[in-house]
């Protein structure tokens, strides 16, 4: 049984008002599932309706930004994370204001937008969109650790998807006498997190399913909640017995925790460990 009651959502009016109803409900969940690629939509629906009203209906410019971005504010709630709330809304305001801008400056457009679309490419493949959030590991202690996992000075410690490498610097100030190895599929975050990693710290540029976590007893993660089975499947495969799974705020559906943590009222750890016979406890209501 878990030793921590799981966090609450923090609260919004709008958000809480929406999803009350079925249509939005769907909606919601459709812009969690298709993420990042609903981020995107969700800008062009808004440009769409821009045009829509000042073509078809002849609105005033001020009126139709003031509308827009007013439907882009309320609607970007349903993204239902306060970081994904803020990218929905921004996009339209700020994409008016740039392009505002190159023009009244008479600047050509295409370079520029070329080149924020091959710097995204490179900061996140989209290879990873499917994957792995873009966000880091909060800057959150994690020294407690050590009170619940025990690891011997030649057990090696792997961020599977480390990105900027926060969580390395934290996992070596609660294990510093163990060997940190990150694996990072981004360029970007991949070359990053090379220089600025704890010192002795080994970066992989390799996707994390192609991977092998044999030689590792701790293994540290952060990835989107509908991979946890997958990432469960491939640490009880390949991880050595004893291994511990760590997972930043999401769970392994169908799986009680060794150990469950609650870091904040938003964040928890989930702790998993790999026994003899290779089997957690289910969940069901009786054992809750």
């Amino acid at each position: 049984m878990s030793n921590h009651s799981s966090p609450t959502k923090p609260k919004h009016f709008g958000r809480f008002f929406l999803l009350r109803i079925p249509f939005f409900q769907v909606l919601a969940s459709h812009l969690e599932s298709l993420w990042p690629y609903s981020l995107f939509l969700f800008w062009l629906v808004h440009w769409a309706f821009f045009f829509f009203l000042r073509i078809y209906f002849s609105y005033p410019l001020p009126d139709t930004f003031l509308l827009i971005s007013f439907s882009s504010l309320f609607f970007s709630i349903l993204f239902l994370s306060h970081l994904r709330t803020f990218l929905g809304f921004i996009g339209f305001p700020f994409s008016f204001f740039l392009l505002s801008l190159f023009n009244t400056l008479e600047l050509p457009l295409a370079p520029f937008f070329l080149s924020c679309f091959f710097f995204f490419l490179i900061l996140y493949p989209p290879s990873l969109w499917g994957q792995a959030p873009i966000f880091s590991t909060k800057t959150l202690s994690l020294d407690f650790l050590k009170e619940f996992i025990v690891l011997e000075p030649h057990h090696k410690i792997l961020d599977a998807g480390c990105g900027r490498g926060k969580a390395l610097h934290l996992l070596h100030k609660a294990f510093p006498q163990n060997a940190l190895y990150g694996i990072e599929a981004s360029p970007f975050f991949y070359f990053y997190s090379k220089f600025f990693s704890p010192a002795g710290s080994i970066i992989f540029f390799q996707n994390i399913w192609r991977a092998s976590w044999h030689q590792y007893h701790l293994i540290y993660v952060f990835l989107r909640p509908d991979l946890m089975t997958q990432v469960w499947e491939k640490f009880s495969a390949e991880a050595p017995v004893g291994a511990h799974l760590i997972s930043f705020n999401f769970p392994v559906p169908g799986l009680l925790p060794s150990k469950e943590i609650a870091l904040t009222s938003n964040h928890i750890l989930y702790i998993y460990f790999k026994n003899l016979n290779n089997t957690l406890y289910p969940t069901n209501e009786n054992s809750l």
